[in-house]
């Protein structure tokens, strides 16, 4: 394998830090879980993730979590790897962090991103140990065969939710899977 850092292509160490962000900011304010949990693919240009929250009616019109959740990814990912290039894996996150912004408020980003990234730094500050355990988890997971359709990759590492549960009840974190 050649060394691609530096094109600035995310490890897997920081793909794992970016959805672990996410996974626990989701459930610690109050956003459910889906089954598929936590998933890693190793792709031609380096590592992609998805933390599997659901979208639905929690999901709509709880703005404030829906930002945080959507940042904690990236500020997960730079807590850990202050000098990773968080903007691989932010681009979708970004997106609809701003697609948010400009339907329902009416584009001021600039008036609330002060707000999102206090909460997002508060909660990975106050449940780290739980980012961690989960980055940690998914990390030593074992590689299997990617089997996903539609995703271009080879392989994957994946914490379901049932596991990702576990993890966040020994952190105090209620997580609900559904």
């Amino acid at each position: 394998m050649t060394d691609e850092s530096w094109l600035g292509a995310p490890t897997v160490e920081e793909t794992a830090y970016h959805e672990a962000g996410h996974i626990v900011v989701a459930s610690a304010v109050g956003l459910h879980l889906r089954q598929a949990g936590l998933v890693i693919w190793e792709g031609v240009n380096g590592y992609f993730g998805c933390a599997a929250i659901w979208e639905d009616e929690q999901w709509d019109k709880q703005w404030d979590k829906q930002l945080c959740c959507l940042r904690a990814g990236a500020k997960a990912q730079l807590r850990r790897y202050p000098s990773s290039s968080a903007m691989w894996g932010s681009h979708k996150d970004d997106d609809e962090i701003f697609d948010i912004v400009r339907k329902h408020f009416n584009g001021q980003w600039s008036d609330m991103e002060e707000k999102i990234d206090t909460q997002v730094d508060i909660l990975l500050e106050n449940n780290w140990s739980a980012v961690d355990a989960v980055a940690q988890a998914v990390i030593a997971g074992d590689w299997k065969p990617a089997e996903d359709q539609g995703i271009k990759a080879t392989r994957k590492k994946q914490l379901d939710g049932v596991t990702l549960e576990a993890i966040l009840e020994t952190h105090g974190i209620p997580a609900v899977v559904r």
